[in-house]
């Protein structure tokens, strides 16, 4: 007999014990442990799946980590998704798992099913535990590549995407104005800049920013005097400027759309800071129609899409001009037909694409333009639009500077 087969002959009774030994646990945890944890609640259920799972993969995992097939982890992570409308079980074991991410990453047989409960826990949990969570995570992804195997079957190809639809959500905590978290603006900066390290997973982000922006639009709409959530607003914007001017490059076509995405954006930032002047003029629960408004009031100025193809810093501080021009144009025209200006005021200058740097020389324009308003420049009506149009402008600068030195 050779040694191999004398091998085989050796082991397979043990393999097969073993095979049997992990079906019947598996049995045992569906039949009996998990109704038991299902009638725990919070802290007290997170502590006890924990415990639970630590063991079995301690004693599973040599097996269990080659043939894939649905765990007890698996069945845990879907008795936590089964009651949508109580996230109270995910929601725990995700802030257990944050000091050790490997518990919800590594366990279940199904990856998709470990990251469903992360999305849905990270929601129902607190901001000063959402950050916790969400940087953790981000950190803990920092070293996938370099501790997991890309040929493994149970691999997480998508991380990266994952981790956009995690952040999405939280992504105005990154803006470096946002002061309800404790981390620093570099420290988000940087792990923020880790996740968006190309144009696809840049534009994965601005498709979920328009819907976190459209949300604050309305916050703000409603609220006309709220000009730090405004300039809040701006230093986000300045923030995915500097992430798309720093983002690896792909081919011109791809790279336009982004920014045509991030026009967007800029519109309804902008639509936002006019709503919160104009009131229901242009914001009764329309942050959609902002866009739009935003759109229609900037068609002037369009930049120049060869241009901002291959030139990345053009695009970027076009998209500001884009906004400011916005904003501008929105509250003079609420104030005139308002009477807040006499009506024959002359509109704001319109920005110049050819220019060489159409920032700069809006910036110029509208200085000079604004001298002209009832009591010039130290009037009420130039100081309270400046405040305004520098509202995206300024704070911008501050979102940019952030993310240009995290990259």
């Amino acid at each position: 007999m050779s040694s191999s087969v004398s091998f085989l002959h050796d082991v397979e009774p043990a393999l097969a014990e073993t095979d049997e030994m992990l079906h019947r646990t598996a049995a045992e945890w569906e039949q009996h442990m998990l109704p038991l944890l299902a009638r725990l609640e919070g802290s007290t259920f997170a502590d006890e799946a924990v415990a639970t799972l630590r063991a079995w993969m301690s004693a599973a995992s040599a097996v269990e980590t080659t043939d894939h097939l649905p765990n007890p982890a698996d069945a845990l992570f879907l008795q936590m998704l089964d009651d949508a409308a109580n996230p109270s079980h995910a929601a725990a074991f995700v802030l257990r798992a944050t000091d050790d991410p490997a518990l919800l990453f590594d366990s279940a047989a199904d990856s998709r099913l470990a990251q469903r409960v992360a999305l849905v826990g990270i929601e129902a949990l607190s901001p000063a535990d959402a950050e916790r969570a969400v940087l953790g995570f981000i950190g803990w992804f920092r070293h996938y590549e370099l501790t997991h195997n890309p040929i493994d079957e149970s691999y997480q190809h998508e991380w990266r995407r994952f981790l956009v639809a995690l952040i999405t959500p939280w992504t105005l905590h990154f803006a470096p104005l946002h002061s309800e978290w404790r981390s620093t603006a570099g420290e988000r900066a940087a792990l923020l800049s880790f996740v968006v390290r190309d144009i696809e997973s840049l534009e994965w982000l601005l498709i979920g920013a328009g819907r976190v922006v459209e949300e604050v639009a309305d916050a703000v709409a409603r609220s006309t005097s709220d000009l730090a959530l405004v300039e809040l607003l701006g230093s986000y914007l300045g923030l995915l400027g500097g992430l798309a001017v720093g983002v690896r490059r792909a081919a011109a076509a791809d790279e336009l759309a982004v920014w045509h995405r991030l026009w967007i954006v800029a519109g309804t930032v902008a639509g936002a800071v006019a709503g919160a002047v104009s009131g229901s003029a242009l914001a009764p629960s329309a942050a959609k129609a902002t866009v739009t408004v935003a759109e229609r009031l900037s068609q002037p100025f369009r930049p120049d899409p060869v241009r901002a193809a291959s030139d990345a810093e053009y695009a970027h501080r076009a998209t500001l001009v884009l906004a400011a021009d916005a904003i501008a144009m929105a509250t003079v025209s609420h104030w005139r037909a308002h009477g807040i200006l006499p009506a024959d005021t002359l509109a704001p200058p319109t920005p110049n694409a050819d220019a060489s740097d159409p920032l700069t020389d809006y910036v110029q324009r509208f200085i000079s333009w604004r001298s002209r308003l009832p009591g010039g420049d130290d009037g009420d009506a130039a100081v309270r639009l400046t405040a305004l149009v520098w509202s995206v402008l300024g704070p911008e600068e501050a979102g940019r500077s952030t993310a240009a030195h995290a990259i």
